[in-house]
């Protein structure tokens, strides 16, 4: 459920990043006689960070959600299933803290996402 609900938007975000490298840049290195490669690591994968961790930021949060759906469902246990239990036993405390807890690990794993883009990508504001 996870791999479903983040594979598309990080699939679009890293393809529209290789693709947005100038090809003036592109032709320059290649006049050069640079390989393949050396122009994908040097030149594509930094010019398409700035995308990559547009999509990690999109990602994160939805695996969460996909993770928590998923426990809902069919798992033994779990945060969602813990939901789940809560929630059908009119268990407030335990669903709210629950809540909490999901709420915190999503803005945790979103501001280490943020962190690390700024020390990778330092050129983009």
């Amino acid at each position: 459920m996870t791999a479903l609900l983040t594979f598309f938007p990080v699939l679009v975000n890293v393809l529209s990043g290789l693709q947005s490298t100038p090809l003036p840049l592109v032709e320059t290195l290649r006049s050069w006689d640079a390989s393949r490669a050396e122009i994908f690591w040097h030149v594509r994968v930094p010019n398409a960070a700035p995308y990559i961790f547009a999509a990690l930021k999109v990602a994160g949060p939805l695996s969460l959600i996909g993770a928590v759906v998923a426990e809902w469902t069919g798992a033994s246990g779990g945060l969602g299933r813990t939901m789940w239990l809560a929630y059908t036993n009119l268990n407030l405390p335990y669903l709210f803290a629950a809540v909490f807890i999901l709420a915190a690990a999503g803005m945790t794993f979103y501001g280490a996402i943020v962190a690390a883009e700024k020390r990778v990508v330092f050129w983009v504001k």
